[in-house]
């Protein structure tokens, strides 16, 4: 997606403090979807790394949730 990781300030301030559920990861996901800028090149369209970020971090939190139970 990106030649490196990069941090969504945005999506940190908004977790900051708040008690984590499912809901919650989806908002931080949507979050970074909309952050995230990104770039058409020959393997993948911007929009398909947008919905990647997004999933991406979604799919971290339910991992989270899961390791708390």
């Amino acid at each position: 997606m990106a030649p490196c990781p990069c941090r969504v300030a945005e999506a940190e301030a908004f977790l900051e403090g708040k008690s984590p559920d499912e809901a919650l990861f989806r908002a931080a996901a949507s979050i970074c979807s909309e952050a995230v800028d990104l770039v058409d090149d020959i393997r993948a369209e911007a929009s398909y790394r947008r919905l990647l970020a997004g999933g991406l971090v979604e799919e971290w939190g339910l991992q989270v949730l899961g390791e708390r139970t």
